[in-house]
């Protein structure tokens, strides 16, 4: 990846030359907007882990600007974010006659100096629906007048399960295959969308936590999103939710069978005295209590391995080789463990898939026997 121009006139942190130049636009009246994924870009990074919030967080206030919404917590590909500036102040050539004040003592002026109260960015925890691709996509509609056919050919044409139906600029209802095939079983007929669409629709606001939405979902197949100025934002499904959550699930999935696969290894062929020296020198407690490889961190899992390799009796395999890519899950599972609805990398995740087929291959060879 090429590394985009940073400048270094900062002590704390780097900050990129883009930052600037958004400064220097709000300064001249003009009203940039980005998106959190452009926005992290710019420092070399696709997430919003905990360390990286940081560095952005710090280069904006070092820049004294603030994004609108909140980056951290705004949809990631929301190319509406735009930016405020902290200090309004203009500078001036001038300056102010003020009436002469008495000279105060040395050690006073000293002894009165302030540090500037820097408001901190509290973000809240909860993790919002505006944070998923499906609520941030207005989705086809159609009207309560418009022939069912029409709508019918506009489900199919598009793979839709559900369409909302607008009347006079508001939400009327929602169509959908369930509501169409509810009225057809009970032999009710009609011309119109109006004579097909469930009436009751479900809304929650985009800044509704993503749980609340969950059992929502479960229990009328879909929630619509509505945005803050009361327009429609997206359609939230069963297959959407599961989709997210599998993805976000997918890696501490792969990581619980990597270590469960380590543990397997490592109680069949150490004793209790090697699992109390891979425990940390200074962590005396925990190496009297260590009775096997669940007592140990994953860190310890590796330098156990790494020292007492022959011990394995791994013949034919290489350490350094067996190694390398565990210290890239042992990465890759601390930001794992940081969650965050945007998840982890496709080369992460490939790195944890390889590394789960190697043990499983191991197995299917006989090489390993749990």
């Amino acid at each position: 990846m090429n590394r985009l121009p940073i400048e270094h006139d900062f002590d704390t942190i780097q900050v990129p030359l883009e930052l600037r130049d958004v400064r220097k636009d709000l300064e001249q009246g003009q009203s940039p907007k980005t998106s959190p994924r452009v926005l992290l870009g710019w420092f070399n990074a696709f997430r919003r882990g905990p360390n990286v919030v940081s560095r952005v967080r710090r280069a904006l206030r070092d820049v004294g600007l603030e994004t609108v919404p909140d980056f951290e917590g705004a949809f990631i590909d929301d190319i509406t974010m735009g930016f405020h500036l902290l200090d309004k102040s203009v500078k001036s050539d001038k300056k102010p006659v003020d009436s002469p004040k008495p000279e105060r003592p040395e050690r006073e002026k000293e002894t009165d100096t302030v540090e500037p109260v820097v408001k901190k960015n509290v973000v809240e925890p909860t993790f919002k629906l505006r944070r998923l691709n499906a609520a941030n996509h207005r989705p086809l509609t159609t009207t309560a007048e418009t022939r069912i056919q029409a709508a019918v050919t506009h489900m199919l044409q598009n793979d839709y399960s559900q369409l909302p139906v607008m009347h006079k600029g508001g939400l009327a209802g929602l169509l959908s295959w369930r509501s169409i095939s509810h009225r057809f079983t009970l032999g009710l007929s009609g011309e119109l969308v109006r004579d097909f669409m469930d009436k009751d629709v479900v809304t929650l606001d985009e800044d509704d936590s993503i749980f609340k939405a969950a059992n929502l979902i479960v229990a009328h197949e879909c929630i619509l999103v509505c945005k803050g100025d009361g327009s429609l934002g997206g359609i939230v499904t069963n297959a959407d939710l599961g989709t997210q959550f599998g993805e976000l699930g997918e890696p501490f999935l792969l990581i619980g069978e990597i270590e469960t696969c380590l543990r397997n290894i490592m109680d069949d062929r150490f004793q209790l005295k090697d699992f109390r020296e891979m425990v940390h020198f200074r962590d005396d407690r925990r190496r009297q209590n260590a009775r096997s490889a669940a007592d140990l961190t994953f860190g310890e899992y590796l330098f156990g391995i790494k020292k007492n390799w022959k011990r394995l009796k791994m013949e034919g395999m290489d350490r350094g080789t067996f190694l390398r890519p565990l210290y890239e899950v042992k990465r890759i599972r601390n930001e794992v463990m940081h969650f965050d609805p945007d998840g982890i990398s496709d080369q992460d995740k490939d790195t944890l898939r390889k590394t789960v087929n190697f043990f499983q291959n191991l197995r299917n060879i006989g090489y390993l026997d749990f």
